[in-house]
């Protein structure tokens, strides 16, 4: 019983969620802060793909730009470094609209060749924290060969 009424007061607490979602203008669907800017974290780990390892002082550049427009001037961009534990995050915010991102893992010290990665960042697609008006995407891995 108490187990039916916990579900029930969870589906409830939920319903407010699930319908604060609006269509922007074109035709996608917004958690409905449409006049807000939404943020964007991404983390992950950089390692060496033969063994494993992690790799620090590697550096992330990220560039965000209108959804599939990466041909044009980005909307944000930064470089951020692995820790000793080959891990990176980024934080971007002031974002309206859906984008695609950019990011670039590179070497500085040129042991490693360059890995990029593309994704793009709709409503439809990564986890979006609506308390906190945040996308969060973690995992984003990077495997770098070394340089023959």
């Amino acid at each position: 019983m108490k187990r039916k009424l916990r579900n029930i007061i969870m589906m409830l607490l939920a319903l407010p969620a699930a319908f604060s979602c609006s269509a922007d203008m074109s035709g996608h669907m917004n958690p409905g802060i449409s006049a807000e800017a939404y943020s964007l974290i991404i983390s992950g780990v950089v390692s060496d793909k033969e063994s494993s390892l992690p790799l620090e002082g590697i550096k992330i550049s990220f560039s965000a730009y209108l959804m599939g427009q990466t041909d044009s001037s980005p909307l944000s961009e930064m470089n951020v470094y692995t820790d000793n534990k080959g891990m990176y995050r980024i934080e971007a915010e002031g974002f309206r609209e859906e984008i695609t991102c950019r990011l670039t893992a590179s070497d500085i010290e040129g042991t490693y060749s360059d890995s990029e990665q593309i994704m793009n960042i709709s409503w439809e697609g990564v986890s979006y924290d609506y308390a906190s008006g945040t996308f969060v995407v973690n995992a984003e891995e990077f495997k770098l060969e070394k340089k023959k």
